[in-house]
């Protein structure tokens, strides 16, 4: 089933795979190579919530390597295009022209620029599909930032949970207390990791704004019950390689299990009373 809003194509919904509610929704980033790919985005869900329905929300994110494929930087280049095709963006900056840099830079700020309006045309489709309420968000690198601005404009609680990876969004408490505040019983997941090189030099060479983003800095809001700031390093290489098998089972044992527990020690308790 897809599923778009009748006034605005920047965004569909494609339903990837089969299963039960409540439906999680991904959202890939710049460097996602095509928006088409999602097998990596299933192993790391299997881990997490395998009996859930999994949508994709498919938006122009930016695919490097065709736009730099289609500029003819690399056609002379053999050494660069299979640097490219790999997102080896530390090797891309380091061997190639400063005219190179400048295209990454600016298909990064195109991308970072449309994620307001994606994320605002993702709140209407979750207000009015009653299926898609208690949905749980999952946005890789600018994809967590489309999940900010999702939160942001939806007047009412109907998302469960939100796991940021890589996330390309600041982490300021001024930013996301607003959002707390409209998603009271919320889970936000941030996952980072300081071998994400793309956001160290993404920050550095001014493709970011100057606040620090969450996928290298903890959200600074103190709220046990609502924010979990988890250190991914040891499963996450680079700003690619969060989405895997190891990390969604690492999140499982950490997050959702304890949580489960918790769960059913208050059942327990609630029965025998």
């Amino acid at each position: 089933m897809t599923i778009t809003n009748d006034f605005n194509k920047t965004l569909i919904l494609k339903e990837v795979k089969g299963g039960d509610f409540p439906a999680v929704i991904i959202i890939n980033g710049f460097l996602s190579g095509s928006d088409e790919k999602i097998d990596d985005w299933l192993l790391f869900i299997n881990e997490l919530y395998p009996k859930n329905k999994v949508y994709h929300a498919k938006w122009n994110a930016g695919d490097l390597l065709s736009a730099l494929k289609n500029d003819g930087l690399f056609s002379v280049n053999k050494r660069l295009l299979m640097l490219a095709s790999s997102f080896k963006l530390k090797a891309i900056l380091a061997a190639t022209s400063t005219i190179a840099v400048n295209k990454i830079a600016g298909l990064w700020s195109g991308a970072f620029n449309e994620t307001r309006r994606v994320g605002q045309d993702l709140s209407v489709l979750i207000n009015k599909n009653k299926e898609l309420h208690g949905c749980i968000l999952m946005g890789h690198s600018l994809g967590a930032r489309v999940v900010y601005h999702t939160l942001s404009h939806l007047d009412k609680s109907v998302v469960s949970a939100s796991y940021l990876l890589a996330g390309a969004v600041s982490s300021e408490e001024n930013e996301w207390k607003p959002v707390l505040l409209s998603h009271k019983s919320i889970k936000i997941i941030n996952c980072m990791s300081n071998n994400d090189f793309v956001l160290k030099t993404a920050y550095k060479i001014g493709c970011l704004f100057d606040h620090k983003p969450i996928g290298l800095f903890p959200l600074l809001i103190k709220d046990e019950f609502s924010i979990f700031n988890v250190d991914v390093s040891k499963y996450a290489s680079g700003h690619l390689s969060f989405k895997n098998k190891e990390m969604g089972r690492y999140l499982n044992k950490k997050i959702l299990e304890p949580r489960r527990i918790k769960q059913r020690i208050l059942a327990i308790k609630n029965s025998s009373e």
